[in-house]
């Protein structure tokens, strides 16, 4: 195949374009309209399209899961095929293949939202509004969370609120344990940004983590109980925040996670600075930035605790929701 390629680049068909995960090709604009015709002709275009929308569903599902493995080569791979990507949303949208578009955004949602794309509200709004009503519940319950996501990251809590808990509703009457996790962890976020030492967070992480715990989620949990860590923090209790952290990094490390193991050291890091114990907290700092760096992340960056107490409340990207929950965190489309 690479060879067919390189002699079409040599005949000036095709160009290649230098990609952050490896050599790409395009075709050049007047040969691509000059295709799109030929196919217009042979009535094959919606064939085709089909296709690449088939194509795209894989994409999505496969970048989900590598998502929380190296999130930094899963990022780039999502950031160079975006075109692709609306390419097929859009010939779903046309096409009633509500389905199969909200199958996409379920998975894209949650990187879309870290990664801060700007589009993926526009899109999640168009794909919820075509999914048919006799849609499987899980792959609605999907859609409505990748959609509440973005409205969250918009900062309209209440509309996002109203989308979690219906998606929270579908996942119970699914009977999908996982899916109800994922749900509740997102309704723990909503609660904890409305009021970060609230009961009512607690409450859904801890749901949330009994749920994953249940299914035998490790990643999962582990993830839930960075959030309880932070959300104990910002309660003042400290042995509570000091205990669910250093459960959150056994867990990360026996299931090999190393963002849960550098989020849980970030949280005992804040808990040693408030103590006064400075030099643990560099080291514990020192630790998570391997942990973090392992998987490449791209957009977290390492904050030292103040040593005049500036560090007692976390930061909006040490708060709960900046995490990601590694592999196998919940069924995938």
């Amino acid at each position: 195949m690479i060879d067919l390629l390189e002699q079409l680049v040599e005949r000036s068909l095709l160009t290649r374009v230098p990609g952050g995960s490896g050599g790409r090709f395009r075709l050049l604009e007047p040969i691509r309209q000059y295709a799109a015709e030929r196919l217009d002709e042979a009535g094959a275009r919606n064939a085709l399209a089909q296709r690449h929308l088939d194509w795209v569903r894989h994409f999505a599902r496969q970048v989900f899961l590598e998502f929380f493995v190296a999130q930094g080569e899963s990022t780039v791979r999502i950031s160079e095929e975006h075109p692709n990507i609306c390419q097929a949303l859009e010939f779903a949208i046309g096409n009633r293949e509500g389905v199969t578009a909200a199958r996409i955004i379920d998975a894209l949602g949650y990187p879309w939202q870290t990664d801060g794309q700007p589009d993926a509200r526009l899109w999640c709004e168009r794909v919820l509004a075509v999914v048919p009503p006799d849609a499987p519940e899980v792959t609605r319950a999907g859609a409505l969370v990748a959609t509440a996501l973005t409205r969250q990251g918009a900062l309209q809590y209440d509309a996002a609120l109203s989308l979690l808990l219906e998606a929270r509703e579908l996942y119970r009457s699914a009977k999908s344990v996982r899916g109800e996790a994922w749900a509740l962890t997102w309704l723990g976020r909503d609660a904890f940004f409305r009021a970060p030492a609230s009961a009512e967070a607690r409450t859904l992480f801890e749901e949330a983590l009994s749920r994953y715990r249940e299914s035998d989620v490790p990643a999962g949990a582990g993830w839930c109980l960075t959030l309880l860590a932070g959300q104990a923090l910002e309660a003042e209790d400290s042995d509570l925040a000091r205990q669910r952290a250093e459960e959150a990094v056994q867990v990360g490390r026996s299931a090999h996670i190393g963002q849960v193991v550098g989020e849980g050291l970030r949280v005992l890091a804040i808990l040693d600075s408030r103590a006064g114990d400075f030099e643990s907290a560099d080291r514990r700092l020192r630790r998570a930035d391997r942990d973090l760096r392992s998987r490449r992340r791209p957009r977290r960056a390492t904050r030292r605790p103040c040593r005049r107490g500036g560090a007692g409340r976390l930061t909006r990207r040490h708060r709960p929701g900046g995490v990601t929950l590694g592999h196998g965190c919940r069924a995938c489309p």
